[in-house]
């Protein structure tokens, strides 16, 4: 996303915050502000919008603050953090349906992470289309559940079970 953003005729940089959910862009003096405006909603998809006057100062605040917004060179690292929390909390969850106890569960987080990982990176390097996660959500998990045979023996398929219903959505999308 802050690829495209930075690709912008006029953006000298551009920048997101944690969540992905705000971007903010610096233009080039004179830069045609509505141009640059109306191309940045184009890169970022339906959905976007362009922030209030009141929501903008609220982010100004929150960067003042000293929140950090990451920049095209930093979205590796914050692809990074995010594998790390999500295969944190789904291997807590997963973990706890299926009793597994506590070195099962860290295991099973670092294969998610080394999972989640390997996918993101594939989506940095071009190889993958970024926003799909939930499409490949049912190959990481198959993927997963057998790596983890050899600390769950016999329980592979209610595992690759439990870690699909933990995204509907990609199983929505497999069954039709």
């Amino acid at each position: 996303m802050l690829a495209r953003l930075q690709a912008i005729e006029s953006v000298t940089d551009a920048a997101i915050e944690g969540s992905g959910r705000y971007a903010v862009l610096e233009l080039a003096p004179g830069a045609d502000v509505e141009r640059c405006c109306g191309a940045a909603l184009d890169a970022l998809g339906g959905g976007a919008r362009l922030l209030t006057l009141e929501e903008a100062a609220q982010q100004r605040a929150a960067r003042a603050r000293g929140e950090r917004w990451y920049r095209t060179t930093d979205a590796i690292e914050l692809s990074y953090l995010e594998g790390r929390i999500v295969a944190a909390r789904l291997s807590g969850a997963v973990g706890g349906q299926l009793r597994l106890g506590a070195p099962e569960i860290e295991q099973l987080g670092e294969e998610l992470r080394v999972a989640v990982w390997s996918y993101l990176e594939s989506v940095h390097r071009g190889e993958l289309p970024e926003g799909r996660f939930f499409e490949a959500w049912p190959g990481l998990a198959d993927s997963v559940s057998r790596r983890c045979a050899r600390f769950v023996p016999g329980r592979e398929r209610e595992l690759l079970d439990a870690l699909r219903e933990h995204f509907p959505r990609a199983a929505q999308e497999r069954d039709r």
